[in-house]
């Protein structure tokens, strides 16, 4: 989160002593996170999902450019990332890149569903 917002990340209680349990992390207390870049289009959609561009459909396709196509599980290491590269956010450290290359590699290593 450092690479793009300032936001406090809470670990569930008892989440650093008890490790035979599954703990929860809330992100800024459940509250919107801002990014400095221009503003984001709003949605309802609240599944994983991707859009195609017009010029990877021919005229006649069923699809379309605003349908929303189901996607698999998303790191938030690669969502951040998108911010920066894709949408315009600011980064707010010069080893971005670096951290979040590192963080995605323990996403990949220990993610328990793909």
């Amino acid at each position: 989160m450092s690479c793009v917002a300032r936001a406090k990340i809470t670990l569930s209680p008892g989440g650093w002593a008890e490790t035979s349990r599954i703990h929860g992390l809330t992100v800024n207390e459940d509250q919107p996170i801002k990014l400095k870049c221009r503003p984001h289009p709003k949605t309802r959609v609240s599944n994983p999902h991707a859009h195609l561009g017009h010029t990877q459909l021919a005229e006649n396709a069923v699809l379309h450019q605003k349908a929303h196509n189901p996607t698999g599980r998303v790191s938030l290491e690669s969502v951040i990332r998108a911010c920066i590269t894709e949408y315009g956010a600011t980064p707010m450290r010069d080893d971005w890149d670096k951290v979040l290359a590192l963080r995605e590699g323990d996403f990949q290593i220990y993610r328990t569903w793909s």
